[in-house]
């Protein structure tokens, strides 16, 4: 039986499209105050919902009181601009990936203490990954997780091991801290990330980081395929693309050269 939605859930809808809406704005990062002044709503309501954006990936706050575009947002906004606009577009980037590898490409995001693929673009196969574009992802096993574990502040990784227990998904997943560990300072020294049947077996996959404007990791991109059609030995000669493709994918979402709206 259809359920009525009532007048406060509409109104708290539109107090955070507003908010988003001003977020999305030319310029930035913005001041909260600032902010909630174009979205007409209390700043201690526009506070609460541009941190639950930051959370989920719409928003990033490079520095405390200022906020700016998420990579998911500025992803979705390259989902639907016109084909003129899409040369450089996050898809036009991920197919290229796709089509000079032959294989599966991956685009997610962080969000809390998972990724989330916001873009995937399928490989010319017979068949087809299980992965899918809002599917949740950990961080501990694929190639995209530990490339932005690797990524992140010393600091911000203490207080993800503090809430999060490592789970084992095939029996090649690592699940002890001192192991991941070893694991990250490779993939910090080589650039790039190898996830070996550690997610899900018979599947292999190369993933690098994706870097914002400020130098914080948003995200990554990877390339996965079948382990009779990637082997290791080829996921490390596919890195140097990989690598190349999150670069672009970095420029792109952090957009024009950062200023200041407001004095």
């Amino acid at each position: 039986m259809p359920t009525d939605v009532g007048e406060g859930q509409i109104n708290a809808l539109e107090k955070n499209l507003a908010v988003l809406e001003a977020l999305s704005e030319i310029g930035g990062p913005h001041r909260l105050g600032d902010l909630a002044r174009r979205a007409t709503v209390g700043k201690p309501s526009a506070h609460r919902i541009l941190q639950d954006l930051v959370r989920s990936g719409f928003a990033t706050s490079p520095e405390t009181g200022y906020y700016e575009r998420g990579p998911r947002l500025l992803a979705l906004a390259s989902m639907v601009l016109g084909e003129e606009q899409r040369t450089r577009s996050v898809s036009s980037v991920l197919e290229r990936l796709r089509a000079s590898t032959g294989h599966t490409v991956h685009f997610a995001v962080l969000s809390g203490t998972e990724a989330v693929y916001v873009h995937k673009v399928n490989a010319n196969q017979p068949y087809e990954m299980a992965s899918r574009v809002g599917m949740r992802i950990p961080l501990h096993c694929t190639s995209i997780g530990k490339a932005v574990l690797a990524s992140l502040e010393p600091a911000t990784l203490d207080e993800l091991w503090a809430t999060v227990r490592p789970t084992a998904r095939t029996p090649n997943t690592l699940t002890s801290r001192r192991a991941i560990e070893r694991e990250l300072a490779r993939v910090r020294d080589q650039g790039f990330a190898i996830d070996d049947e550690e997610n899900e077996l018979k599947v292999r996959c190369v993933g690098a980081p994706v870097f914002e404007a400020h130098g914080k990791v948003v995200g990554g991109v990877s390339v996965s395929a079948l382990v009779f059609q990637m082997s290791r030995e080829d996921a490390e000669a596919l890195a140097p693309q990989v690598i190349a493709t999150a670069t672009e994918l970095g420029e792109l979402l952090s957009g024009p050269a950062p200023g200041r709206d407001g004095a």
